[in-house]
């Protein structure tokens, strides 16, 4: 009688989109947003995707930037999901997340309103 033990790990978007699933009253999409999809609302991107590799050999680890932009009609709104956002993020270890670090934050004026961004800095087991 054997056990086999399967380990099943999470996508990097959907470990983000667990963390952050309820902010902005739900309304948080990978890539794009739906059509007419009320604001505020956030967009989270995996942008860049690269193995990390030390001077001894290749690590276990892939290095990768998330985006995550925040709609919004007026700053406070905008200001308050940023927040949330980091308290959820920043420094986040879990699944295949082995550390997710906040790296540049700017907000924006827009002709609807405001907009705002997050980078994260996010290493994962690959």
């Amino acid at each position: 009688f054997k056990v086999y033990i399967i380990h099943i790990s999470m996508s990097t978007e959907s470990v983000i989109y667990d963390r952050i699933k309820n902010l902005a009253s739900g309304r948080v999409y990978p890539t794009v947003s739906t059509e007419n999809t009320q604001l505020p609302m956030i967009i989270y991107t995996v942008s860049q995707s690269k193995p990390e590799i030390n001077l001894q050999a290749n690590s276990n680890l892939t290095v990768a930037t998330i985006e995550i932009d925040f709609f919004s009609v007026d700053i406070d709104t905008i200001l308050v999901l940023m927040d949330e956002c980091k308290a959820l993020l920043h420094c986040y270890r879990g699944n295949s997340i082995q550390g997710s670090f906040l790296q540049n934050t700017i907000t924006n004026p827009e002709e609807y309103g405001f907009s705002g961004n997050q980078q994260y800095l996010v290493y994962i087991t690959t």
